[in-house]
């Protein structure tokens, strides 16, 4: 007898939990309907077309979506059903057109209801909730009254009638900017502009801007306050002409600068050992003419009365001469045996031409050479011999 009160509890017990399970799978969830409120007609003029658009999060295979429209009599004017089976989308979109001729809408007031049913345990069921959207229908203006401009996106703005909500739209008019992030050596900035119409903004990276020098003589080698690099020779005075007369750099006055004087440095080539060799001294450049050595031209021009010291060097063991602006290189070479012989000449600003330094690693006289080109220095490149950098600067002019 006690067996079969517990097979009997059992049993029960079973089947009050099937039914609670079943209940559960049944109620567990429903699909989603709602109105896309920012791509949706709030106001439709009468014998236009306006748009609803839905969003749907399915939930079950097989759906269908109901659109019913009612004017403010109650009165339905128009409604559509979507099907949709075996789909995979996770949320999908659907619109309806409200085309107010087609379906013999007056001025007014209307209302969308909308819902879902979803087809389970092999039959359809409505959702449990329907949910309506109001939009109004107004009468075509003879006469527009727009309201204000308004920011649409990065190349328009828009206004709409106060009456029937039509569009009208433009083309922004951006004023010259602002620096709204100033750029430097490391990382581009920032511009902003604003439409003088609406007064939406856009914004627009400017490029890397140049080196701040840390100096307060644009005559010498300065070290940027941003990244630390050398500027490896003078910098030169810049300024900036829309603003004032004062250096950017220095802050010295345009016109106390004393004009800057040039002179010629003279380029010799010795055809018996390879070296080239510089001197700004006609009278040198005719004993090294006598000697055996060829006139090669001017090697460049460098400031007189201006610019970085360039020292000259000479190793008595192979008569190598080299040429150096950096003062702890001459040092070391001044340690190593070479005969400091002086300033030989003035490295012109860092934004002027370039004098390659090129090393050949074979040769023992003759294995410097500087230069401007930039061809001949890939030749000597792809020839074996080493890039060393910048040596100096000439000028310009």
């Amino acid at each position: 007898m006690k067996k079969m009160k517990r097979l009997l509890a059992l049993i029960l017990a079973t089947a009050v939990l099937l039914t609670c399970v079943s209940v559960t799978a049944f109620a567990a969830s429903y699909p989603l309907i709602m109105v896309d409120y920012d791509e949706s007609s709030k106001t439709i003029v009468k014998g236009e077309t306006g748009q609803i658009k839905f969003m749907v999060l399915p939930e079950y295979k097989n759906e269908k979506y109901h659109v019913f429209v009612y004017d403010s009599n109650g009165r339905t004017v128009g409604s559509i059903e979507k099907s949709y089976y075996n789909t995979s989308q996770s949320i999908r979109y659907f619109t309806i057109n409200i085309n107010t001729d087609a379906l013999d809408m007056d001025v007014g007031t209307y209302t969308a209801e909308y819902w879902l049913s979803f087809y389970s345990f092999q039959e359809w069921h409505d959702a449990p909730n329907s949910y309506t959207y109001t939009f109004q229908v107004k009468a075509p203006c003879t006469s527009h009254t727009f309201g204000a401009w308004e920011y649409d996106d990065d190349t328009q703005h828009i206004r709409k009638c106060v009456n029937c909500e039509k569009p009208e739209e433009a083309p922004h008019t951006w004023d010259n900017g602002q620096v709204t992030k100033p750029a430097d050596c490391k990382e581009p900035g920032e511009k902003t502009f604003t439409c003088t119409v609406c007064g939406g903004t856009r914004k627009e990276a400017t490029p890397i801007g140049d080196h701040t020098w840390g100096g307060n003589d644009c005559n010498k080698q300065q070290t940027c306050t941003v990244c630390g690099i050398d500027s490896n020779g003078p910098v030169g005075h810049r300024y900036d002409d829309n603003v004032d007369g004062t250096c950017n750099n220095c802050g010295v006055n345009r016109e106390t600068v004393e004009v800057r004087q040039v002179t010629h440095m003279f380029r010799m080539y010795n055809p018996n050992t390879g070296e080239h060799f510089y001197t700004g001294s006609e009278v040198e450049k005719g004993n090294l003419v006598a000697a055996g050595w060829h006139y090669e031209g001017i090697g460049f021009t460098f400031p007189a009365n201006t610019g970085a010291p360039v020292h000259r060097l000479f190793q008595p063991s192979t008569g190598e001469h080299l040429y150096t602006m950096n003062e702890a290189e001459k040092n070391t070479l001044m340690a190593n045996g070479w005969n400091y012989e002086g300033i030989a000449f003035n490295s012109a600003y860092n934004t002027e031409a370039v004098q390659h330094r090129l090393h050949n690693p074979n040769a023992t006289v003759g294995a410097y050479h500087f230069t401007f080109s930039e061809v001949e220095k890939q030749n000597l490149i792809n020839a074996g011999w080493e890039y060393q950098g910048i040596g100096w600067y000439s000028c310009w002019k």
